[in-house]
């Protein structure tokens, strides 16, 4: 019998994947911000249930700021993504996505003092060369990155990175 994480690892990444394949298929065709609106709404309503259970509103200035903060950085982050997967195959768009792991290892250490370790730097820069291995043209080193998909994604990974900081400081 399978672990009960294991199933929740592999159902995540399974539904992830679809999400994935189903967010470029329909972006192909259609407008970015349209479909953001209609996704942060719809996904809006499946919370509200949520709200029934230990829901408290911030009361401090501080909280109200970061709530609204959070807001701001998430609106700006889901409009780049959704433009970034409408604008670059789902193929380079996604590891190129995952120089995330970089901005936060960096925002994680300068903004909320969290450690870093030798084991975080080598597994981070790992990734990094990944992204360099995808972006390389032979004869031209970076070539990708000058393509404005790319250039979008790597923006929208920072703003996710800044957006989980935000989290995690209301947290």
């Amino acid at each position: 019998y399978m672990e009960l994480w294991l199933i929740f690892a592999l159902s995540s990444a399974l539904i992830g994947g679809m999400s994935s394949l189903m967010q470029r298929y329909i972006l192909r065709s259609h407008d970015f911000v349209s479909y953001a609106f209609l996704f942060q709404i719809l996904s809006g309503l499946f919370f509200i249930p949520l709200m029934l259970f230990d829901f408290k509103v911030p009361t401090d200035i501080f909280g109200i700021e970061i709530v609204l903060l959070g807001i701001a950085v998430w609106t700006i982050t889901s409009l780049c993504i959704y433009k970034s997967v409408q604008m670059l195959e789902i193929s380079i768009g996604s590891p190129v996505g995952s120089v995330k792991i970089l901005f936060l290892l960096l925002l994680s250490y300068f903004l909320l003092s969290e450690s870093l370790t030798t084991s975080k730097i080598i597994g981070t820069l790992s990734i990094f060369l990944g992204m360099f291995i995808l972006t390389y043209r032979k004869g031209a080193s970076f070539s990708r990155l000058r393509d404005k998909g790319v250039q979008l994604t790597i923006f929208s990974a920072f703003m996710l990175a800044l957006a989980s900081i935000v989290d995690k400081t209301a947290l």
